[in-house]
């Protein structure tokens, strides 16, 4: 039953996917027509009769090569025909209530198949559409599986390791709680521990943003540009110095504080990871009207157009990405997921020679201020 099924299935593909012209499919049908004439030319000739069958069957199958009007057409063509040469009185048409009732058998029957093999045609192309939607969800469901197999892998390595430094340091203390070098190595376990609770954070960030839902932030007033540049001076300690923040003038408004944080230090590690060590990597704050942004300049390789269309959808890791470098491809989605919790969007540019820019544009009141401090309007 199942290769009768298979069989079915691959006999109306070759029917309904010929890829043949208008022009070609017209042809082919006159084809078809010329033969079922000669066809009723020599039974005629044999036996002196006219069989209807064969125009009948001429016409069933015109109404598989073209749609119904033209099938009806050369149903009528055929009819009047055949016709004029076979049923008496030959030489006339309609003349006779013999040519009337082939006339209507025919037309008929025509009609009757070239609605059918529509509606057949139509259902086949529905059910190749719905099959190839299977398909491609079934594809994008194991590369989906695919991808959360090797994030897990990279997460347990990424969360593991300040874990591990962190646990190192406390059992260091506990042999020896008078190690010279105590505070140093409290401050250690410190930092470790904010780095894995700052994965952990992204991660749930991220199953938040995957679940259609936006992330919630903590929003207060203060002074962007401050922060900002107190976040680059301290990434410039672990960087060789590579950053150069760039603001003109105080920019007070109403964000979230560890968002933009989060936002800006992905981008910026991005910059550093993929740009040339030689050039530096500059961070700019500006106004436009109601909005601030964010801009992030690197000099490297460019960003390939087609990578640039998907570059903030989750798990991406685009063409052009340095292989030796690993990530989750999670960054750019949080980021964007960030943007758009203040109202606000992110972009990129890139090009041979120019660089890349990615720029973050949020409102200045990225929430209504309710029950807080706000600064006086000359500090805004």
């Amino acid at each position: 039953m199942q290769s009768f099924v298979q069989w079915t299935d691959s006999w109306w593909d070759r029917v309904f996917r010929i890829r043949l012209s208008l022009v070609q499919r017209l042809l082919l049908c006159t084809l078809i027509a010329g033969s079922g004439f000669v066809l009723e030319w020599g039974f005629s000739s044999v036996t002196g009769e006219y069989s209807v069958w064969i125009t009948i069957i001429s016409v069933v199958s015109i109404s598989f090569l073209v749609e119904a009007k033209l099938a009806i057409a050369f149903s009528l063509v055929l009819s009047m025909v055949v016709d004029y040469f076979f049923i008496a009185p030959i030489g006339a048409i309609f003349s006779s209530r013999e040519a009337f009732e082939h006339f209507f058998f025919v037309t008929s029957a025509t009609l009757f198949t070239a609605f059918f093999v529509s509606s057949l045609r139509s259902a086949f192309y529905r059910l190749a559409k719905s099959r190839l939607e299977a398909e491609h969800a079934k594809f994008q469901a194991q590369r989906a599986s695919q991808q959360m197999e090797k994030m897990l892998v990279l997460v347990s390595h990424d969360v593991r390791n300040p874990l591990s430094a962190a646990k190192m340091a406390a059992q260091l203390l506990l042999e020896h709680p008078n190690h010279h070098n105590q505070q140093s190595l409290l401050m250690l376990i410190l930092r470790k521990m904010d780095r894995a609770d700052s994965l952990i954070q992204t991660l749930l960030d991220v199953s938040t943003l995957r679940g259609g839902r936006s992330i919630s932030l903590q929003f207060r007033y203060y002074d962007l540009g401050d922060d900002l540049r107190t976040m680059v001076e301290e990434l410039s300690l672990t960087n060789e110095m590579r950053l150069q923040f760039v603001a003109n003038e105080t920019f007070w408004g109403l964000w979230a504080r560890d968002g933009i944080r989060r936002a800006v230090e992905n981008l910026v590690d991005n910059a550093l990871k993929y740009g040339e060590a030689k050039y530096p990597v500059s961070v700019t704050l500006n106004r436009e009207c109601e909005d601030v942004v964010i801009s992030v300049h690197n000099v490297g390789n460019e960003i390939a157009t087609e990578d640039q269309s998907v570059l903030f959808d989750f798990f991406h890791r685009g063409s052009s990405t340095v292989t030796t470098l690993k990530g989750w491809g999670l960054g750019l989605a949080l980021v964007k997921g960030l943007a758009e919790a203040h109202g606000g969007s992110v972009h990129v540019e890139s090009g041979a020679g120019a660089g890349t820019k990615f720029t973050l544009k949020l409102p200045i009141r990225a929430r209504p201020a309710q029950d807080l401090d706000r600064p006086t309007a000359e500090s805004v």
